[in-house]
């Protein structure tokens, strides 16, 4: 794949344009505006920002290559996760609205500070940084390998320049920036992956032609991480969304209860379009596209393959854009977990814009290491998917159980988070579960083993509930 000419320059006025909308938004904002879009965005606006976000190209790119190279396994989990993780969000999203306005959050440990105390915080953030920078550096990798693929320049000088201008970005726009230039990109993902490239792969590739071709291990959904992922996936899946650190921060931009709950329950239906195709496209590639080095290549190369120049250049400029979009949401998630949860900033303390601009832009330039260091989406999401599970129990117990203890909580999250890291190194695609099973187990022992500290709140999620309506 090459770009010409006229497809680079329609490139830069894509970006320019989507680029430049966000900047300017996020020029005019308060710190308020930049970490939660003053509490008061619009309903629409969220509801693509969500949808544009989840499935953004490491999304997108990450099922295709997946499906590509081990089977509908990854596809089917992710789909199921986060449909129904939505729904858990929607659920629950008018207690966190109104958490949010009370306590000025921004972040979900905020949320473990005022149940459990400022040492399950704490845990919580190291947990979500780490994850966190892993998405980062699957965005940051998606992107360069496009860049890559369309200027024939190293992926090492590609990840360096696509990181570049996304970190300045980013650090301009923040939340409110992005919610902006999300509306662009979710007009993109439509016109270039629907209405573009889904009816050129109709015309060239018939259905028949290619799907009786696909080998019977790539249909199967226990091919990619066997029966222990497909099984723990759709029962622990479901939690993963609620986990989420972006998906709070828009419930908490939301403008109030009920559009938090409405974001979550359209965002949840908006998505399944994007997870199925992105599943097509990895069972065709499998097939047409057998002989590519990596499966991270594989949706840059349909395109390539089957837009002409021109179209090209919008195809390569959304799946661009919406790189850019998700980094930027990624990077003021990780952002204001390192300013609220970890330095105590008060989003409304003096000089606090300037200080998030800095810590937002150092949290860019650490995703871009990251990306260099390990340059393979679909491990870098894995990565992502298992360690926030470990946030499951204490989360859970917040909700149902008035017993959980904040050490209980701390131990829960560090031992779980000790037990996923040590099995990425022995079993990658099955980690989850022995740091899932041992973050249940270190909640539930430890919390009948110990008292309630006097910074715990265990009325919290009663009193939420008692302000409804």
């Amino acid at each position: 794949m090459s770009l010409g000419i006229l497809d680079i320059i329609i490139v830069m006025i894509w970006l320019t344009l989507t680029l430049g909308a966000g900047i300017v938004a996020g020029l005019r904002t308060t710190v308020s505006g930049y970490w939660a879009s003053e509490r008061s965005a619009k309903l629409l606006p969220l509801v693509l920002s969500v949808i544009a976000t989840q499935v953004g190209a490491g999304a997108v790119i990450g099922i295709a290559s997946a499906t590509w190279e081990a089977g509908l396994g990854f596809g089917l989990v992710s789909l199921f996760s986060s449909f129904a993780g939505f729904l858990l969000v929607a659920r629950y999203a008018p207690i966190l609205k109104r958490f949010g306005d009370k306590y000025k959050a921004i972040t979900l440990p905020d949320f473990f500070r005022v149940r459990y105390g400022r040492i399950p915080q704490l845990a919580g953030a190291a947990v979500i940084l780490f994850t966190y920078f892993s998405v980062l550096a699957a965005q940051f990798l998606a992107t360069s390998t496009l860049i890559s693929m369309g200027t024939g320049i190293d992926l090492t000088v590609a990840i360096v320049f696509a990181t570049v201008g996304v970190i300045l970005y980013t650090a301009f726009a923040g939340i409110l920036g992005d919610i902006v230039t999300d509306i662009w990109h979710f007009a993109g993902m439509v016109v270039v992956l629907f209405l573009i490239l889904l009816p050129a792969i109709g015309q060239e590739y018939t259905l028949t032609g290619w799907m009786d071709r696909v080998p019977a291990e790539i249909w199967s959904p226990v091919t990619f991480g066997g029966y222990a992922f497909v099984i723990a996936g759709l029962l622990f899946g479901a939690v993963v969304p609620m986990l989420m650190p972006e998906l709070w921060m828009k419930v908490y931009a939301s403008r109030t209860a009920q559009d938090g709950r409405k974001v979550m329950v359209w965002a949840a239906f908006g998505i399944i379009p994007f997870y199925l195709l992105a599943m097509y496209l990895g069972l065709l590639g499998n097939v047409e596209f057998s002989n590519l080095g990596s499966g991270d290549e594989l949706v840059f190369s349909e395109i390539g393959a089957l837009f002409p120049a021109g179209l090209l250049g919008l195809g390569i400029a959304s799946i661009l854009s919406v790189t850019i979009s998700s980094a930027n949401s990624l990077i003021v998630v990780i952002g204001a977990t390192i300013f609220k949860d970890l330095m105590g900033r008060d989003v409304d303390s003096e000089g606090s814009l300037r200080t998030s601009r800095i810590t937002v832009g150092i949290c860019g330039l650490i995703g871009a290491i990251l990306a260099l260091a390990i340059p393979d989406i679909v491990q870098l999401l894995l990565n992502a998917f298992y360690m926030l599970l470990v946030l499951g129990p204490a989360l859970v117990g917040v909700f149902v159980w008035k017993r959980a203890t904040s050490k209980a909580a701390t131990w829960s999250i560090i031992l779980g988070a000790l037990g996923t890291l040590s099995f990425l190194f022995i079993a990658p695609t099955e980690a989850f579960l022995p740091g899932l099973v041992l973050s249940i187990l270190a909640f539930l022992i430890v919390t009948f083993l110990t008292r309630h500290s006097k910074t715990e709140n265990q009325d919290l999620v009663t009193s939420l509930r008692s302000e409804e309506g």
